[in-house]
């Protein structure tokens, strides 16, 4: 509402013009936009639940327009997520997840199971993407098929990414915090073994811990990775290198539980390029199966902190 001004020496009355709106031709200010999408997105108020508090307050307007408002101000936000989608794209190192949500009718009484797919790029940037499906083709169409060169994506274990990273020459890294799961998954096969590796994954985020606790930075954060983080990453390839071999590796199911570790190289979505370049993540042990001997694995290229979407 606009104040309505009378004017002492000439009795008129004025009112001021209203400030242009973020929608044109709106009755909607700037402020009462923003607080019904963060009311909807941040405390996951629906529309129809603010449109009742309004209600209660006094304030009379129809649902349908709080939808339009709503479908106005996202046309809105549309340019900035292009924009930042992009800057995603052009990142060396991106991390990717997909998340389940229902989504859309699939018959009475039954939501459709659709994907989110959040992807995270160098700039503390985030977009999410989705899909009515699963399928490997949206891993393909969000990074885009024309990524930097040597170019790094995190992921987990799904096969479209690294069917993808094969696809456009990307190197796939996947996270150490599910290489720890399969790990952890084996203790009652193969406990001995199974302790061994959790401890040095264990003494990798010890060395992280150390990182944050003293708010490392820079060239002191990346002196002691060099001197705390890589002795114990070469001591852990080497070593789940020579449990993989057939003569060491006593369980069929054990084995397998290995070589996801064996691709969990990139330990810091932040850090790969500064810290041990160079080389590429160990290869599945399926390679050395039957043979005497068998190259020692290279370290792999990054160790940090570890990181999840």
């Amino acid at each position: 509402m606009q104040p309505l001004i009378k004017r002492k020496d000439t009795q008129a009355l004025s009112c001021p013009p209203a400030p242009v709106g973020v929608i044109d031709g709106s009755r909607a200010d700037v402020s009462f936009v923003v607080g019904m999408v963060m009311d909807k997105f941040d405390y996951h108020l629906p529309l129809y639940r603010q449109h009742r508090r309004l209600d209660d307050a006094g304030i009379r307007v129809s649902r349908p327009w709080l939808t339009q408002l709503m479908q106005s101000t996202v046309a809105l936000l549309e340019p900035i997520y292009d924009a930042q989608l992009e800057s995603i794209r052009a990142s060396r190192v991106k991390a990717m997840d997909e998340v389940p949500i229902k989504a859309g009718r699939a018959s009475p009484g039954k939501m459709k199971q659709t994907y989110f797919w959040p992807i995270y790029g160098e700039r503390d940037e985030i977009c999410f993407t989705h899909s009515p499906g699963r399928s490997g083709q949206h891993v393909s169409d969000m990074p885009g098929l024309s990524p930097p060169d040597d170019g790094v994506l995190l992921s987990d274990g799904y096969a479209a990414y690294s069917s993808y990273a094969k696809q456009v020459g990307l190197t796939h890294a996947q996270f150490w915090a599910h290489a720890r799961r399969e790990v952890f998954e084996a203790k009652d096969i193969e406990p001995a073994h199974a302790e061994k590796a959790l401890e040095h994954i264990a003494a990798l985020y010890a060395a992280e811990e150390h990182i944050r606790n003293n708010d490392l930075k820079g060239a002191a954060k990346h002196a002691w990775r060099l001197a705390h983080a890589k002795p114990v990453a070469e001591r852990f390839f080497m070593k789940i290198y020579m449990v993989g071999r057939p003569r060491h590796c006593h369980s069929s199911l054990f084995c397998p539980s290995i070589h996801v570790p064996t691709l969990a190289w990139s330990f810091s979505v932040r850090h790969t390029s500064r810290v041990f370049r160079g080389s590429q993540p160990v290869r599945s042990l399926e390679r050395c199966q039957g043979l005497a001997a068998c190259p020692a694995p290279r370290v792999p290229s990054a160790i940090g902190r570890a990181f999840s979407i």
